[in-house]
C-alpha cells in the first residue's frame, strides 16, 4: 500500500468582493419660481409735486404661479390709503388733494397668493398754488400793485394785466416782481388782473 498522502493543491481564487454600493443620490429640487416685481414707476420726474397733480403709477412682474394681480396704494405720515386693490391691470393713477409726503406702493400676487412688495418714495406733495396778497394802491394817476403767492412748486412768477372796455394790456409779463406800477391814461373803470404760475407751470388767476 502506497504511504504517500494525496498532493493538496492550493487554491489562487480571492475571495469574492460585494461589489460597491454608490450613495443614494437625492433628487434635484427644482427652483421656486417666485414673484418678482420686474418695473415699477411714477410718471412724475421730479419728487417734488403739488394739490391737483395727477400721479399714474405703472408696474410689471415676472414668474409666480399662474395670472398675476396688482394692489396700488400709498402711504402719507402713519396712514396707508388702497389706490385700486388686487386686479389684473398693471397701472393706476390718483389726483392729490392732500400736501404731505407720499411713499407708493405695488404689492403682486400671483394665484397661489405668493406676494411681493416694491415701494417709491419719497414723493413732497407742496399745498396748491395760491394768492396770498393782492392789493391796489391808487396816488394821483399812479396805481401800485403789490402780490405774493405761496404753494406750489419752486419759484413763483407773477402777471398783472389791466383791462378796460374790451382792451386788455398786460403791465408786467411773467416773472418775479412783486410790485409793480401803472399809470392811468384816461378816466374809465379798469379791471386788474393778476396771474401767478409755478415752475411747474401750475397756474393760478
Amino acid at each position: 500500500e502506497s504511504t504517500e498522502k494525496p498532493t493538496e493543491t492550493e487554491s489562487t481564487e480571492k475571495p469574492t468582493e460585494k461589489p460597491t454600493e454608490k450613495p443614494t443620490e437625492k433628487p434635484t429640487e427644482k427652483p421656486v419660481n417666485t414673484v418678482k416685481v420686474k418695473s415699477f414707476s411714477v410718471n412724475k420726474k421730479s419728487r417734488s409735486v403739488s394739490v391737483g397733480d395727477t400721479i399714474v403709477l405703472r408696474a410689471s412682474a415676472t414668474g409666480g404661479v399662474g395670472s398675476r394681480y396688482y394692489k396700488f396704494s400709498y402711504k402719507v405720515g402713519n396712514r396707508t390709503y388702497v389706490i385700486k386693490d388686487f386686479s389684473n391691470k398693471n397701472s393706476a393713477s390718483l389726483k392729490l388733494k392732500k400736501s404731505g409726503t407720499y411713499k407708493f406702493y405695488v404689492t403682486v400676487m400671483d394665484i397661489a397668493g405668493n406676494k411681493v412688495t416694491k415701494t417709491i418714495g419719497t414723493y413732497k406733495v407742496l399745498p396748491k398754488i395760491h394768492a396770498k396778497k393782492f392789493t391796489v394802491t391808487k396816488k394821483g394817476k399812479t396805481l401800485t400793485i403789490n402780490v405774493l403767492a405761496s404753494g406750489g412748486v419752486g419759484t413763483k412768477r407773477y402777471q398783472v394785466s389791466v383791462k378796460k372796455g374790451t382792451k386788455t394790456k398786460i403791465v408786467s409779463k411773467y416773472s418775479t416782481k412783486k410790485k409793480v406800477t401803472y399809470t392811468i391814461a384816461s378816466k374809465g373803470t379798469y379791471l386788474i388782473k393778476l396771474s401767478v404760475k409755478d415752475s411747474k407751470n401750475h397756474k393760478v388767476s
